[in-house]
């Protein structure tokens, strides 16, 4: 039996295939510094930095997404570069028009906000 094989039937082959399975569900366009603090294991603060430095690298690029605020929907609906946002202040939420919520129209300045990473595609 080759050694591969041995540490695969060990619980180091399933943490190995733990961590194989988190960068096969992790979307490229949408890279949180949680997903890198997970799989290394490492703090948020220095996730965000690892992040933040590739984007120095240009192998990623930084985007602010604005969150709806209805209760039954939370998803992202309008998102941007970061530091380059556009003036426009009023923003749609397709899902929960298509509902019938009355409400799905809001000023971005006063939604919540996350920050993600896309992979960049020039490379």
């Amino acid at each position: 039996m080759k050694l591969l094989e041995i540490i695969d039937k060990t619980h180091i082959g399933n943490w190995v295939s733990k961590k194989q399975e988190q960068i096969q569900n992790t979307d490229p366009q949408k890279i949180y510094a949680e997903n890198i603090r997970s799989f290394f294991g490492i703090s948020t603060h220095v996730a965000q930095f690892l992040c933040d430095n590739l984007v120095k690298q240009k192998k990623l690029t930084k985007h602010i997404g604005y969150i709806c605020p209805n209760d039954t929907c939370k998803k992202i609906i309008f998102s941007e570069a970061y530091g380059n946002t556009i003036r426009r202040a009023d923003v749609s939420c397709i899902n929960c028009e298509t509902r019938g919520e009355d409400s799905y129209r809001f000023d971005k300045r006063g939604l919540s906000t996350v920050i993600f990473y896309k992979m960049n595609n020039n490379e």
